[in-house]
């Protein structure tokens, strides 16, 4: 039985284009220090409508995020304010949230209370807890465009 190089080249292609539907970078690294575990530099979002880098979470010190694990097995994140940008004119000050697991739990700083409606606003300070591996967290995030006079 031959088959023909077109068709072979065509399902060699057809793989790969699937496969990278299905590929995920994660893009955080493992830091221990002094017994302690870090997830550091985290920068996992996935991003609705080629919005690519609308909102990140920034540390006090503009940093990307850091979450150390306590003793009871959670890791925290510290302070993390929400960043909003401009793209084609287009200032984001709202979003919708979502991670890929759900037993994280985000919290206001000012107020300490959980946000559970998975929206969040443009220089919010937020902190998460969560008992997942931030290394696989992954923040799905849906800028809100509201037209402002």
């Amino acid at each position: 039985m031959k088959i023909s190089t077109k068709v072979l080249s065509g399902i060699l292609l057809a793989s790969v284009s699937i496969g990278s539907f299905t590929n995920i970078a994660y893009a955080a690294s493992y830091l221990n220090e002094n017994g302690k575990a870090y997830v550091v530099d985290w920068d996992n979002y996935d991003y609705s409508d080629g919005l690519e880098g609308s909102f990140v979470l920034q540390d006090e010190y503009g940093n990307k995020p850091v979450f150390s694990q306590n003793n009871q097995g959670e890791w925290i994140s510290p302070v993390l304010t929400v960043k909003g940008s401009t793209i084609s004119g287009f200032e984001f000050k709202y979003l919708n949230f979502k991670f890929n697991f759900n037993d994280v739990k985000v919290f206001d700083y000012e107020t300490k209370e959980e946000i559970t409606n998975g929206f969040l606003k443009a220089d919010q300070r937020i902190y998460i807890i969560t008992k997942e591996d931030p290394f696989n967290l992954r923040l799905s995030i849906s800028p809100i465009i509201i037209a402002e006079n």
